[in-house]
């Protein structure tokens, strides 16, 4: 029958309205008296009506996508004893656009208030008697059919609600209630216990009674068998108030569920599990006492971990398809190497930095830090095609461009703890690029959360995210921030010069893709727990270079279990960044006034703005021109005061022999003679693995990748040979690296990465 009909005759429609409470469907009424245990006069006290006619909802309020009749009107009644509007529960309400069920519905625009049936309202006010709070008007005349003064809110942020001046308070409405010295209770559905929203809000509204001098009750409600969730109207049907009221107990913040769902788990034991995508199936592949098995749920007393669904899996997150076994470390590398080589024209120090660095991603939890791998270079010279081949053999590769806003990635790095790789990350926006250099800053070592605000129902809660983890980044431009650029593992890139490099990614590139995902998956189930334990003491220190780099140098160092050639290989490279990063300090106008003032002082002269700016603009005339003014605020950033001498009391800035030293061995200046900024000083001795000192380039540029043969390395996963290139393919395969491997896929020679190492301390998170 149409609505229409239903308005003009009550008594045709099929759904007959009671006799008993006529302003009530027969089914509504039942609901009333039998599902939620009301008596009849509470029912008519509250009048409670059925709604049959869109047009009534219209005139109280409700826009037409709540229209949805029939369904059961709830008036409201204030704390004052007068109407305070209406809920409409419909029989079949409507799903918003989160894709939740709207179940009770407020006109718009209406102001949360606190609700209480005409009889309760005049037990208010009198502390004697005990209060009960809930969820809900048809829960709190529950309450009142079994002779309780309860009052409701509406929702359980219901208790709040905006001023005249759109701030967000208590409602004035707690004005009329006595609360000090009261004994109030606290009765919210039995979803507290899983839920952190409702947890949230009993926590804040049991504050606020509290402070307010009640005497607080929390009423732990069991989950009745068959319901998602157990209300005190529930609870009543087949309980006393009196049995209510034994339930109360002390709040705490559970578990919001066992089951969680995660992209990976380490637990405190050393199992490590990751999840495998393949063909729309995930699942875990789980590595516990030295076994490794596919498991689709793994379960603790504490927890049960399933395989994430989020969205973003597939098409921004990547996994491994699944596992599949390596024959050594040594081979993996090769294999990583050979990859790299096909498809990129890269330094071949750098090549082989890089494909040491997709090992580290994979186990990078146990390093102490981790540098950033970084290509620089115009358009058109290879960056986007360095993070397609690189980033997509890294663990969990997350890639994103300078076109994203922060937000999503401080979000996404929480959540999957990967490898970011950032495409064009020379953020314009000066507010994106302050939110990006916090997240790279605090990126390279663990317990260094970037903090936020984050809002959730109306409130700003702090909340640290962790985004510490390997990064693969590119940009046109060196970063302004010194401190995030001595992070980085820079190579720049060139115009392509050999012609065997694909210039499209073929289709097979995917499948290739697969396999080294599978394998190095193995690796990380093998030796995650393995390296956890590893220490890292002064023998990694490198001589002459500063405690920045030394950071970013140690965990690749940690790698390489002590092969001679390699480490002084990422030793020499790592002492050429310094050398750039010392060049930039020198050319900079503070490096310039630096300069200038250890020549005065070196010819005894008087140091003062003037002098100091002209010898400056002297010694590098093609630099910005120093003026004095500039000059008098750099020599006080560089920390050197000022004395006023002679009859004039001139100003001079005084000489102070042991900052010029701190600071020359900052900016990397010789403070035994004269410097000028202008020319670097000598560089550092070319890599061990360069062929080609000139350029640096050595035989990575070779017109083929380099063969099985050729890569053949220790375990360590570096060449031998002292010359950066393939080795020659005539030469023996090193037997050392290809003969003794063990059966976790390592070799068992005293260089294999890990096999020497006694698990660290205990830990457990979800990854």
């Amino acid at each position: 029958m149409a609505t229409k009909d239903l308005c003009a005759d009550k008594a045709a429609t099929p759904d007959a309205f009671s006799e008993v409470v006529p302003e009530l469907l027969e089914r509504h009424l039942r609901h009333l008296l039998e599902d939620t245990g009301l008596d009849l006069d509470i029912i008519r006290e509250r009048k409670y009506r059925s709604i049959v006619c869109k047009a009534e909802l219209g005139r109280l309020g409700f826009a037409s996508s709540q229209q949805r009749v029939p369904g059961l009107l709830i008036p409201l009644w204030g704390v004052d004893g007068q109407a305070a509007g209406y809920q409409f529960r419909s029989d079949k309400p409507r799903t918003n656009a989160q894709g939740k069920v709207v179940k009770y519905e407020l006109p718009a625009g209406s102001a949360n208030r606190l609700d209480c049936l005409p009889r309760c309202q005049k037990g208010l006010g009198n502390p004697k008697i005990p209060l009960w709070i809930t969820e809900g008007s048809k829960k709190a005349d529950a309450l009142a059919t079994h002779g309780a003064c309860a009052i409701s809110v509406t929702g359980v942020w219901g208790f709040k609600g905006k001023n005249e001046f759109g701030g967000v308070t208590f409602l004035a409405d707690w004005d009329h209630i006595a609360v000090k010295d009261r004994k109030v209770y606290l009765a919210f559905d039995s979803d507290i216990a899983t839920k952190e929203p409702v947890r949230k809000a009993l926590s804040h509204i049991a504050e606020h009674l509290r402070r307010k001098g009640a005497n607080l009750q929390i009423v732990q409600l069991p989950q009745l068998e068959g319901q998602a969730k157990t209300g005190i109207d529930d609870y009543l049907l087949k309980h006393s108030l009196a049995e209510a009221e034994a339930l109360v107990g002390e709040f705490r913040l559970e578990e919001e569920d066992k089951e969680r769902y995660v992209a990976g788990f380490i637990l405190r034991d050393g199992t490590v599990g990751e999840m495998v995508v393949d063909d729309e199936d995930r699942y875990f592949m789980v590595a516990s006492n030295g076994a490794v098995k596919k498991a689709y749920q793994y379960e603790t007393p504490k927890a049960i971990y399933l395989p994430t669904s989020d969205l973003l899996v597939g098409h921004v997150v990547h996994f491994a398809p699944g596992a599949s076994p390596y024959d050594s470390q040594a081979r993996l590398f090769a294999e990583i190497r050979r990859f790299i080589h096909y498809y990129l024209e890269l330094p071949a120090d750098f090549e082989e930095i890089a494909s040491l660095y997709v090992l580290l991603s994979w186990v990078y939890e146990f390093a102490p830090s981790i540098p950033y791998l970084r290509v620089i270079g115009d358009w058109g010279t290879g960056k986007t095609r360095f993070l397609q081949v690189v980033g997509s053999i890294c663990f969990r590769p997350m890639f994103a461009s300078g076109a994203t806003t922060p937000a999503p990635i401080f979000r996404i790095l929480e959540q999957f703890r990967g490898t970011l790789v950032l495409d064009e990350a020379d953020f314009k926006d000066s507010t994106a690029w302050a939110e990006m250099v916090k997240l790279l800053n605090n990126g390279y070592r663990p317990g260094m959360p970037v903090l936020r605000a984050d809002k959730e129902n109306g409130k700003w809660f702090p909340r640290g995210y962790q985004v510490f983890g390997p990064k693969i980044l590119s940009t046109r431009f060196q970063f302004s921030d010194e401190a995030l650029e001595s992070r980085c593992l820079t190579s720049e890139m060139m115009p392509l010069t050999r012609d065997d490099i694909p210039r499209v990614l073929p289709q097979s590139f995917d499948a290739e893709v697969g396999r080294l995902r599978s394998k190095l998956l193995t690796f990380r189930l093998n030796n995650l727990c393995r390296l956890k334990g590893k220490t890292f003491g002064n023998e990694l220190l490198e001589p002459n270079l500063q405690p920045r780099l030394q950071e970013i140098l140690i965990p690749l160092k940690a790698m390489l279990n002590g092969d001679g050639a390699m480490v002084e290989a990422l030793g020499n490279f790592v002492h050429r960044l310094q050398e750039s990063l010392y060049a930039r300090r020198r050319e900079s106008d503070a490096g310039r006034v630096l300069s200038a003032m250890i020549e005065l002082n070196t010819e005894g002269a008087e140091l003062t703005s003037r002098s100091i700016a002209t010898k400056a603009n002297r010694l590098d005339e093609e630099a910005p021109e120093l003026t004095p003014e500039r000059v008098g605020h750099l020599t006080k950033r560089l920390g050197f005061a000022k004395d006023r001498i002679g009859k004039n009391r001139q100003r001079t800035i005084r000489w102070e022999t042991e900052r010029a030293k701190r600071l020359c061995s900052m900016y990397g200046i010789k403070d035994d003679s004269p410097v000028s900024p202008g020319k670097p000083s000598a560089p550092s001795e070319p890599s061990a693995l360069d062929t080609n000192p000139a350029d640096g380039f050595g035989a990575a540029f070779s017109n083929r990748p380099p063969s099985e043969a050729e890569s053949a390395v220790l375990a360590d996963g570096f060449t031998k040979s002292p010359a950066n290139r393939p080795p020659n393919p005539k030469a023996k395969p090193n037997r050392e690296a290809d003969s003794a491997d063990g059966s976790d896929g390592l070799r068992r020679g005293k260089a294999a990465l890990g096999d020497d190492e006694v698990p660290g301390p205990s830990f457990e998170r979800t990854i």
